[in-house]
């Protein structure tokens, strides 16, 4: 039994010595243990037993005492808060002292900072996400002012590189605050494209229809056409000279060689007509004899060889005219010839083929010897008979006596040739008439 009061008596010394009222047993009262005195009571389990109370009048706290004695709450009252936690860190969770309900109010999660946006996530709770200040500018430099929550946007030094997010810009750099650029050369050297750009993609080569040169002096109309030039029909390299060989060189284009071929100089008075140095040059004239005497030959540059008639003397090739004469182109044969050669002794005739013919006869004829009877043509010649013998030839040479001379009595014979005198014409004629035979 002592063992049992020495709390009471314990307790009751502390109020003495206090010299106050006793106080409330609080979450600070001392354990019993602290109080070195023996224990062997019932059991404490902390409820409020043998009417032990430890109420606060908060509806928002779970009342307990910690040892309760007989009714008095030796060891302190506990005042646990009343759990109001719905595990949702997006709510105020608290509880109403008037009725001790628990009270759910949305966190606004407030960070006082004018430069976040404050939002709560159901999964981590409270985010205060940076607001965005930027400009989409390279060359300023963005923020947020956290006394009034405004962006600001200082410039950047000139000359900072940068990106205008333009393709149709290069070698961007900063300029007052602004991404300058310079136009990129969409210039790809084809004639065939038409070369645009676009901000998305940059430059754009696109195929064109317009007209080219693909390089070739040998192809004329070059146009484009998939984005390649391609050349046309083929120079007129004719330069209507048949003096030169036209041709195509694909650096220069047409060129003209002088040729030495046969060629027409437009002279129908030249002939074998060849090149020469790029010129048609005649060569010798023609031959335009007809071969007719009746007709008089020229050359007439348009024409050629012309045949006009003549009244010239010809050859009808009849020996048996003489007198030719040209009419109307022919020859026209004149009067016969006349073929009497004034000899006795021969028949005179025409051949047409050659003229005048002497055929010897045998006529009766007078060889003007007076010492010859019985004359008659023979070879061609008049021979008369001897009127008597002439001895020797002593006797002729006795009666020659020179030309001049008179002829002696006797010797009248002797002058064969008639002209009163005995010479060298009597002594041939002699020796034909009266020894030549």
């Amino acid at each position: 039994m002592r063992n049992r009061i020495r709390p009471l008596l314990a307790v009751c010394c502390v109020w003495v010595i206090g010299a106050g009222p006793a106080p409330e047993p609080t979450m600070d009262a001392p354990e019993p243990s602290e109080l070195n005195v023996p224990y062997d009571g019932p059991e404490l389990d902390g409820s409020n037993v043998a009417g032990c109370t430890c109420t606060d009048n908060n509806l928002c706290t779970t009342d307990t005492c910690l040892q309760c004695f007989f009714g008095t709450c030796l060891g302190g009252c506990l005042h646990t808060p009343v759990s109001c936690n719905d595990g949702n860190p997006c709510t105020l969770d608290s509880c109403n002292p008037d009725n001790g309900a628990c009270r759910h109010v949305t966190n606004p999660c407030p960070d006082s900072n004018l430069c976040t946006t404050d939002s709560c996530n159901p999964s981590t709770g409270c985010v205060h996400t940076p607001r965005f200040c930027g400009d989409g500018n390279a060359c300023t430099n963005d923020s947020c002012n956290p006394i009034n929550g405004l962006c600001t946007h200082f410039p950047v030094g000139d000359g900072s590189t940068c990106s205008d997010s333009n393709a149709c810009t290069i070698n961007e750099a900063c300029s007052g605050g602004r991404c300058v650029g310079v136009p990129p050369d969409c210039d790809d050297g084809s004639d065939c494209t038409t070369d645009t750009c676009s901000p998305a993609t940059g430059c754009v080569a696109t195929d064109n229809s317009d007209p080219c040169d693909d390089g070739d002096a040998c192809t004329t109309d070059d146009t484009c056409a998939g984005g390649s030039c391609v050349g046309g029909p083929a120079p007129d390299c004719n330069d209507d000279n048949e003096c030169t060989d036209d041709s195509c060189d694909p650096l220069v284009g047409c060129v003209t060689a002088d040729n030495s071929q046969p060629c027409d100089d437009g002279d129908a008075c030249t002939t074998a007509d060849t090149c020469a140095d790029g010129a048609c040059v005649g060569g010798a004239p023609p031959d335009c004899d007809d071969g007719n005497g009746c007709t008089t030959d020229s050359c007439a540059t348009a024409t050629g060889c012309v045949s006009s008639f003549n009244s010239d003397p010809c050859d009808d090739a009849d020996a048996c005219t003489t007198a030719d004469t040209c009419a109307e182109g022919s020859c026209v044969g004149g009067p016969a010839p006349d073929c009497d050669d004034a000899n006795a002794c021969t028949d005179d005739l025409c051949d047409p083929s050659v003229g005048c013919v002497l055929a010897d006869n045998s006529d009766p004829c007078d060889d003007g010897i007076l010492c010859t009877s019985d004359d008659r043509c023979i070879g061609g010649s008049c021979r008369g008979e001897e009127a008597f013998r002439l001895e020797t030839w002593r006797q002729f040479a006795e009666c020659y006596n020179g030309v001049g001379a008179a002829v002696e009595a006797g010797c009248e014979c002797f002058d064969v040739d008639g002209d009163d005198s005995i010479d060298l014409g009597d002594f041939a004629e002699y020796q034909n008439v009266f020894v030549g035979e």
